[in-house]
């Protein structure tokens, strides 16, 4: 837990190769990842390279109480005469167990509490939890987070080269 919320990714990398890294790229393949992931020993640490959109995809799953739900982009369109010519059908698909997925809940809300992303808190102590990111030399940043209604990630880097950031 507290290796969570300080990410010290040694921890994570040791845990990667104890699990098996076929098992854990098989398992973020489940959570929502789209995209081929390497299951180099660096796995833990972020080697791949993954989508916002994967990344909050599989977020939302954890959130959501294991469920996974596909991203979509459009909810509803309704015609001008208010006839709605289609509607969104959600259809989730339990990939863990709830019970799995609300102690990593718990554990990530530590993160916004008393670990690296204590400066995301929302305001009136909203529930919420996330995981912060850093590649070496500060050259990609992440936030992934969500609250009971919704999941976001956030990345900021350079797509072309490992250019710092200030």
């Amino acid at each position: 837990t507290e290796q969570t919320w300080s990410s010290i990714n040694c921890a994570f990398g040791r845990l990667a190769q104890a699990v098996g890294l076929n098992r854990v790229v098989d398992f973020a393949h489940k959570l929502g990842i789209k995209g081929p992931l390497n299951n180099y020993p660096s796995l833990a640490t972020g080697n791949n390279e993954i989508s916002p959109l994967d990344m909050a995809s599989a977020f939302q799953t954890v959130a959501n109480q294991g469920a996974h739900l596909e991203p979509y982009y459009v909810e509803k369109i309704v015609a001008s005469d208010g006839t709605v010519v289609y509607q969104h059908q959600a259809q989730p698909v339990q990939v863990i167990s709830p019970d799995v997925a609300n102690s990593a809940i718990s554990v990530l809300k530590g993160v916004l509490t008393k670990g690296t992303g204590r400066k995301g808190r929302l305001d009136g102590d909203r529930p919420a939890a996330g995981k912060t990111g850093t590649q070496s030399f500060n050259t990609n940043a992440w936030f992934v987070g969500a609250t009971p209604d919704y999941t976001t990630a956030v990345w900021m880097g350079d797509p072309k080269g490992q250019t710092r950031m200030r």
